[in-house]
């Protein structure tokens, strides 16, 4: 005897977004301090999992306020453990409207390159190849002749570095 799987029909996601899309922004104006991004993220997850969806389970509500549960959490644990990310400098500002936010954006900036300056230099240049710019991790392994576990290490334990020294601990 062979399974029989039945595929789900793809929704009417249009439809689909206004039925159950209060609840979506429910769920993450409670679980975050930038929900419009959550939301978008979330109807992301929804869209790309939906091939996962079984109608036997539960319903489609249910279905979508779990995923959108567990994005939640993800997203709490990755800005716990890496901290939030915040743009050095504001799109909106960085075409000099603003003199005192240029020179608030200028000095954040240079508080941070002295923090970075004070990682050690394998934790350094994890960060800055990696978030700076963009090398996946690992790329940087190979090139290192290291474990990717070990850049990962390095990695966690340079932003960690950072969020110590900006905090101004010693």
């Amino acid at each position: 005897m062979g399974v029989v799987m039945t595929l789900t029909p793809a929704p009417n996601w249009t439809q689909v977004v206004r039925e159950h899309g209060s609840l979506v922004l429910r769920l993450c104006s409670r679980s975050t301090h930038d929900p419009e991004d959550a939301y978008q993220e979330a109807w992301s997850r929804i869209f790309s999992h939906f091939h996962r969806y079984d109608p036997d389970r539960g319903t489609l509500k249910g279905w979508i306020g779990t995923v959108t549960r567990h994005y939640l959490v993800d997203r709490f644990r990755r800005e716990r453990s890496r901290g939030q990310v915040i743009p050095l400098v504001d799109q909106q500002v960085a075409s000099g409207d603003c003199p005192e936010r240029t020179v608030f954006d200028r000095l954040r900036r240079e508080r941070l390159e002295a923090a970075i300056q004070r990682l050690p230099p394998e934790q350094r240049h994890a960060v800055l190849m990696h978030h700076l710019h963009g090398i996946p991790l690992a790329q940087l392994a190979a090139e290192a002749g290291v474990a990717l576990g070990t850049i990962k290490s390095r990695l966690h334990r340079g932003r960690a570095g950072l969020t110590h020294f900006l905090r101004g601990d010693p």
